[in-house]
């Protein structure tokens, strides 16, 4: 039993036990909800034990996994190539300004790709 020397909000929070079961069942809510959100487009379906099939839940994520790591490297392609045309621009600008100058109008020049 709690003693009156804890504060209401460490009253309220109870047992590590229960602390920890709040926790689990927090996350286990927010993975229903991320499900939610991805099955959308109905590629799951609900299950029970008689439905479970372990080599396709398998191959789901070996092909996740690998998509994943494609957009990772496009990610960082992607990266790479607005770096190498950032640098390209401010030594085409560097010949003629100061490298304040030259980041300023490399500057200028990405925000004309994107309007207001």
């Amino acid at each position: 039993m709690l003693t009156g020397s804890l504060d209401d909000e460490t009253a309220y929070w109870g047992t590590l036990y229960e602390n920890s079961a709040r926790v689990v069942e927090k996350e286990e809510n927010e993975v229903k909800k991320l499900f939610r959100v991805q099955s959308n487009d109905d590629t799951f379906s609900e299950m029970d034990v008689n439905s479970v099939n372990f080599r396709e839940l398998n191959d789901r994520i070996i092909k996740a996994e690998d998509d994943n790591q494609k957009t990772v490297l496009q990610l960082i392609y992607s990266y790479y190539y607005f770096g190498k045309g950032y640098r390209l621009w401010f030594d085409h600008y560097k010949k003629t300004y100061s490298d304040d100058t030259s980041n300023s109008l490399v500057n200028d020049k990405i925000r004309e790709c994107f309007p207001d």
